[in-house]
């Protein structure tokens, strides 16, 4: 079941690489500005909470030969639950391969407690592990806020 939901991921994402808008909207400025990447979601498949209550390292799926880039994520956190949607830059070249996991540190404005984590884009509630940190067989991802 696992494996079909990291399938689901990389099919998602390997479908939006095949969309984007490629035209540059005009500029009035005498300097061309840099063209903003395209941004595709990125399915979030669990989550851990380690011994930092603000910090959950966010597992998400990627391909090998599209390794993940210009990650980003937007938190929506209530008393309730932290909603998490994170997004990465477009990939410029078809992706096959197996997925691959890899973690995206989020931190949080107050300590995650009871809360549940979202996957924001899905609604799907995430599985939280606690205890040892995830090992060196899945690595962390640089990510921003934003």
């Amino acid at each position: 079941m696992r494996r079909i939901a990291l399938t689901a991921a990389l099919l998602a994402l390997t479908l939006a690489a095949c969309g984007g808008d490629d035209t540059a909207s005009p500029t009035t400025t005498s300097a061309t500005p840099e063209p903003t990447p395209s941004r595709a979601q990125v399915s979030a498949q669990a989550a851990f909470a380690g011994q930092d209550p603000r910090v959950v390292l966010v597992q998400v799926a990627s391909s090998g030969a599209c390794p993940l880039e210009e990650v980003r994520y937007v938190l929506e956190e209530s008393p309730e639950q932290v909603s998490v949607e994170v997004t990465a830059a477009t990939p410029t070249q078809r992706c096959t391969g197996e997925p691959e996991l890899g973690n995206v540190e989020v931190v949080l404005e107050r300590p995650l407690g009871n809360r549940e984590i979202v996957d924001g884009p899905s609604g799907d509630v995430l599985q939280v592990a606690t205890g040892d940190a995830p090992g060196p067989a899945v690595p962390t991802i640089e990510a921003g806020r934003g």
